[in-house]
């Protein structure tokens, strides 16, 4: 089994392969899980580090994964919920509904999620889903600085329709939902487990008529079984600061600032005894008004789906190359940033 071809990153591949870096049965299941394959293909990968490696335990990974005793065992037991888990969420019941949504990535002309009506069945939102996203490709509109509409992932949620009620204490502020993210040929990436939202007029109160619709709901919602995408590992990379890197999949330029592997104390966020998420990248980027952005988790992708950044920039964009050289140290002028930055306004 050749784990690099499931690097997201080509340059953090070929540079762990220079390294000559090894990963254990249980790093490569991890990069396994965090990769942008298919679920099945996930499951396929899994299956053959059982067959193929030793088995051995896994520890606490601070609060979001409890320790096991076989990786094995764990991998099959996973493997078997999360098949029963999809063939539940697919299945057509009444007053369940089908919410699809298009997150565009922070700097593409749309808002982040686009919420495309609600379905009867997974079928019928998959397939408006992937139409709307069709369109929105071929629309001058929503492209920027010459690149296509910046998807960031597709998800389609269900949950229990809840009929009206006339008594605003019996409704409830949150309710959990169940979702999965989907590749643009439709082909399900990865599911999503309990995801709280904001009660709205879709999801109203439970009534008797889908009693065991919403128990089903709150019994997947509330199952969180642990996930190796949330388990920390150390991956080498080549990266340093001031390099300017592009997003694999949608190729939008950062300029890394510091990476968590930089830190004194990156064995605590490793092992997750600091808290800290491990993927975080701090880096900087331009969004579609000009203005820079930075040191934002939830706008920045995490470091593995990264490269290096290839050809020119251009626009408002052409302003990280200034910010480059002011964390490289050929430009040590602060003045002199801020005053390019004006220029760009």
């Amino acid at each position: 089994m050749n784990i690099y071809d499931y690097f997201i990153s080509p340059d953090i591949a070929a540079h762990c392969q220079e390294i000559g870096h090894e990963f254990n049965p249980l790093e490569m299941a991890v990069l396994v899980a965090i990769s942008d394959i298919t679920v099945k293909e996930k499951h396929e990968a899994w299956h053959k580090i059982i067959a193929e490696y030793p088995d051995m335990p896994i520890p606490k990974c601070y609060i979001w994964f409890s320790a096991k005793e076989s990786l094995r065992a764990y991998l099959l037991e996973f493997m078997e919920w999360e098949n029963q888990q999809l063939l539940d969420f697919v299945k057509p019941e009444k007053n369940k509904i089908f919410l699809p949504f298009i997150y565009w990535h922070p700097g593409t002309r749309r808002p982040y999620a686009w919420s495309i009506d609600y379905h009867s069945t997974f079928e019928s939102a998959l397939e408006h889903v992937l139409s709307e996203l069709n369109v929105a490709k071929n629309s001058k509109h929503y492209r920027y600085e010459n690149r296509d509409p910046l998807l960031d992932y597709i998800q389609i949620e269900w949950a229990p329709i809840i009929p009206e009620t006339n008594d605003p204490y019996e409704l409830p502020k949150l309710i959990n939902t169940y979702a999965v993210t989907v590749n643009p040929n439709g082909e399900i990436i990865s599911p999503t487990y309990g995801v709280p939202i904001e009660i709205s007029g879709i999801y109203r109160l439970i009534t008797k008529d889908n009693e065991h619709l919403a128990k089903q709901h709150d019994e997947i919602s509330l199952a969180h079984i642990d996930n190796l995408s949330e388990f920390y590992i150390h991956i080498p990379a080549p990266f340093a600061k001031g390099d300017i890197l592009q997003s694999v999949s949608s190729g939008k330029p950062y300029v890394l600032n510091c990476l968590p592997h930089w830190h004194e104390d990156y064995d605590k966020w490793v092992d997750g005894t600091k808290g800290s998420n491990v993927w975080f990248l701090d880096a900087y980027s331009i969004d579609e008004n000009g203005k820079l952005d930075g040191n934002d988790e939830s706008r920045t992708p995490p470091f593995y789906k990264l490269q290096y950044f290839k050809g020119e920039l251009h626009g408002h964009e052409r302003f990280l190359y200034e910010i480059q050289n002011f964390l490289t140290g050929k430009q040590e002028s602060l003045c002199h940033l801020i005053s390019q930055y004006e220029k760009l306004k």
